[in-house]
């Protein structure tokens, strides 16, 4: 019976396995931006870097910041002082 409550809290009504994705919470004393939506972004952005490699052309891409379709010319960075945190800095 705990079986089954548990396997329906991770499928939708459709019967579709439900995603969660747990953001870092290392990245939560480092808010960089004041606009809640481009912080909930670089947390994001931040936490998914945490566990995927991005590539291109099969090569290993280091990616530091991003930038919203409407808005070319501003480059977000993802990292305090544009450094990927290594587990040493996380703490601070």
């Amino acid at each position: 019976m705990e079986l089954e409550r548990e396997k329906s809290k991770s499928l939708d009504e459709n019967g579709d396995y439900i995603f969660r994705f747990e953001i870092f919470h290392h990245l939560n004393n480092q808010k960089l931006y004041e606009e809640p939506v481009i912080e909930f972004l670089r947390r994001l952005l931040a936490s998914v870097l945490e566990v995927v490699v991005l590539t291109h052309g099969n090569k290993d891409v280091s990616v530091d910041g991003f930038k919203l379709g409407k808005d070319e010319d501003t480059i977000y960075k993802i990292w305090k002082d544009n450094k990927i945190l290594r587990q040493e800095d996380r703490s601070s």
